[in-house]
C-alpha cells in the first residue's frame, strides 16, 4: 500500500477573466481547509491576497502565516490563471483531492474522483 503523504486541494476563485487557483499540499480536507477557508477567507480580495504568495504547504488564518510551495530551484509556485472552469478542471492533479472555488462570498467544496479525472 502506498504511503499517503498529504490531503492535497485545488483552491480557486472567480475573477473577471477566469479563474485564478493555487495547489495546498497538505491537510486539504474539509475538517482542516474548508474550516479555514470560510472562517478566514470570506471574500475574493482575502482568497486573491493568499493567491498572491503561490501554491501552499499549509494553510492558515492569515496569508503571511502560511507555508509556501516552491519549486526545485526554491522559487515560490505562482497562482495560475484559467480562462473558464474547464481550465481548473484540468489543473486538479492525478492527486488532488479536494477542490474549492468561492465566488462572491460563498465557498464551494467538492471530492475529486481520482478516476474520473
Amino acid at each position: 500500500m502506498e504511503k499517503k503523504l498529504g490531503t492535497r486541494a485545488l483552491i480557486a476563485v472567480k475573477t473577471n477573466v477566469g479563474y485564478r487557483s493555487i495547489h495546498l499540499a497538505m491537510d486539504g480536507g474539509p475538517q482542516n481547509a474548508g474550516r479555514i477557508l470560510c472562517d478566514h477567507y470570506a471574500s475574493d480580495e482575502s482568497v486573491l491576497a493568499l493567491m498572491e504568495g503561490g501554491d501552499v504547504m499549509v494553510l492558515r488564518s492569515t496569508p503571511g502565516e502560511c507555508g509556501r510551495s516552491s519549486d526545485v530551484t526554491g522559487r515560490p509556485q505562482p497562482a495560475q490563471e484559467h480562462v473558464g472552469f474547464a481550465d481548473v478542471e484540468d489543473a486538479l492533479l492525478g492527486n488532488t483531492e479536494h477542490l474549492y472555488v468561492i465566488e462572491g462570498d460563498r465557498w464551494t467544496h467538492c471530492e475529486v474522483n481520482l478516476l474520473a479525472i
